[in-house]
């Protein structure tokens, strides 16, 4: 079976391929929003314009936080049940970022 290749855990890692579940959708603005709390442990963080995520009980992103660029795909792993926030990194812009659960995984 072939799988995706994967940068959790820091390395690359290859993992079977999993079916994706929920989507979550968070607005990324001027100010810091998160999630709902997510059911899953590995997800697809997919943010629509450059910017910055923290994950936790209830996080809080700055421009401190970890960046993400426009369109690109990052696989991490969370604890079942913890937020992910995110923030714009260039003031003015907005988008979304899309959070959508490995099942399976």
């Amino acid at each position: 079976m072939s799988g995706i290749k994967s940068n959790i855990a820091g390395g690359n890692v290859d993992y079977p391929i999993a079916p994706l579940g929920t989507v979550y959708k968070v607005a990324i603005g001027a100010s810091s929003a998160q999630s709902s709390a997510i059911t899953g442990r590995a997800v697809l963080l997919t943010p629509t314009v450059a910017c910055h995520i923290a994950v936790g009980a209830n996080p809080t992103a700055s421009r401190d936080s970890t960046p993400r660029g426009a369109w690109s795909d990052a696989d991490v792993l969370i604890e079942s049940g913890q937020k992910i926030a995110a923030i714009n990194a260039v003031d003015g812009e907005s988008g979304f970022l899309f959070i959508t659960v490995w099942n399976g995984l």
